[in-house]
């Protein structure tokens, strides 16, 4: 019981990390400063990449999707 416990917990964590690496590409599609020309722009999406890597630091999965989300309201 316990071994299925930690097969389980390793399965959940695996795809979780999965699922960061995945969320992380698309933040770097999104908001990578050299998509965008103007300084303005360019700018914001530094911000919003500093804040980005911030989370993949911590190794946060929510953090970074909470960004992700605050991010898409801001700029539809």
């Amino acid at each position: 019981r316990q071994r299925q416990m930690c097969i389980r917990d390793s399965l959940k964590s695996a795809e979780l990390s999965n699922q960061f690496r995945k969320l992380y590409r698309q933040a770097i599609k999104l908001y990578h400063p050299d998509r965008f020309n103007d300084a303005a722009q360019k700018s914001l999406a530094t911000t919003r990449m500093k804040a980005i890597n911030e989370a993949k630091d911590k190794n946060d999965f929510f953090l970074l999707k909470s960004l992700l989300e605050q991010f898409e309201k801001e700029n539809p």
